[in-house]
């Protein structure tokens, strides 16, 4: 009984320390117990295709498939990238981890490294949907594939970008983040992804399979490569950024509001004037009131757009902790 206590302890305090943001992979004994960790459960975390889709032609080429297939990658992490000679035929792939900096060397190092593969996590992708971002996009999705490590609503604008592939870290059926409250139904997520046409593949893992680190981000996605067939012709980025963290696709915008009071407005006017119908809508509950949510809401609306709002204010503890009281809740009817 002592160690069950115990061990409920930990965890709830362990959970507590990521909610509050006082646990950070940039700790150096934090980095290094998460890597392993990370390590050691990527080879064991099922993963399921829960979006079909196929990889671009002419990034990965039939010899690369079979060194997937065999072991014969070489995993990096962007800081490695300056020093790392590239051998004629290798297959590399590069974890852009949380802890990543100046995007736009990221990406020059890429190409001139011959990078194939890159794993973004929340930084990278957010710049994507700003305008030299944007720029940098096409840059890099004309040599390598890019995947995004999507765990919450923050990752919305990404949509509209085209991702090569979703990786999807799931929690009793939402797309959760460890501490930032802006989770997202699954079934929604995928109801988005087929009504707008979006043609990338995405790779369900759970949660806590995938942490982001070099070693488990990689991993996870050879694993999910191996997953997906190649035969997409898009050799193009399709969609466009509107402003900030907006981003079009198709007659569809995808917009996330993280400050209310840095929301810069001037995508609404480009989403009339390129007759878009529907904004998608995520917000980080965290920093924004409901007050401030029903403002940009009517805004759009006065605009003649629709809306959809795309995630709920709850992190994993918080779907965790909501699972248990709905499993306690059916057992004892008079809760």
């Amino acid at each position: 009984m002592r160690l069950v206590l115990l061990t409920i302890t930990v965890a709830a305090a362990s959970i507590a320390l990521v909610v509050n943001g006082l646990v950070s992979y940039r700790t150096p004994l934090v980095a290094a117990i998460a890597d392993r960790y990370g390590a050691a459960v990527a080879d064991l975390a099922p993963l399921e295709v829960i979006h079909p889709g196929g990889l671009r032609d002419g990034i990965l080429t039939a010899e690369h498939r079979k060194q997937l297939a065999e072991g014969g990658w070489v995993g990096l992490n962007w800081r490695e990238l300056p020093h790392y000679e590239q051998k004629p035929g290798a297959l590399a792939i590069l974890a852009v981890t949380p802890d990543a900096f100046n995007y736009e060397e990221i990406v020059g190092r890429c190409l001139e490294k011959q990078i194939k593969v890159v794993v973004e996590s929340s930084g990278m992708d957010a710049w994507h949907s700003t305008a030299e971002g944007a720029v940098a996009l096409k840059n890099l999705t004309s040599e390598a594939l890019r995947v995004v490590v999507f765990d919450g609503g923050h990752h919305l604008p990404t949509l509209g970008l085209q991702p090569d592939l979703l990786i999807v870290p799931v929690t009793m059926g939402y797309i959760a983040h460890g501490h930032t409250r802006d989770a997202v139904r699954v079934q929604d997520l995928l109801a988005i992804i087929e009504r707008e046409q979006i043609g990338c593949p995405v790779v369900a893992v759970p949660r806590w399979g995938l942490v982001k680190t070099t070693a488990s981000m990689n991993r996870i996605v050879i694993k999910a490569l191996a997953l997906v067939a190649t035969g997409d012709a898009r050799h193009c980025q399709e969609g466009e950024v509107l402003g900030s963290h907006c981003t079009r696709y198709r007659k569809a915008s995808f917009l996330y509001v993280n400050h209310f009071h840095k929301l810069d407005w001037g995508w609404l006017e480009s989403a009339a004037a390129g007759h878009i119908k529907l904004v998608y809508l995520a917000f980080n509950y965290d920093l924004v009131s409901r007050d401030q949510m029903e403002e940009v809401i009517q805004r759009i609306k006065r605009s003649g757009l629709r809306v959809e709002l795309a995630n709920e204010p709850l992190h994993v503890a918080g779907i965790i902790v909501r699972g248990g009281i709905r499993c306690i809740s059916a057992r004892m009817p008079w809760y």
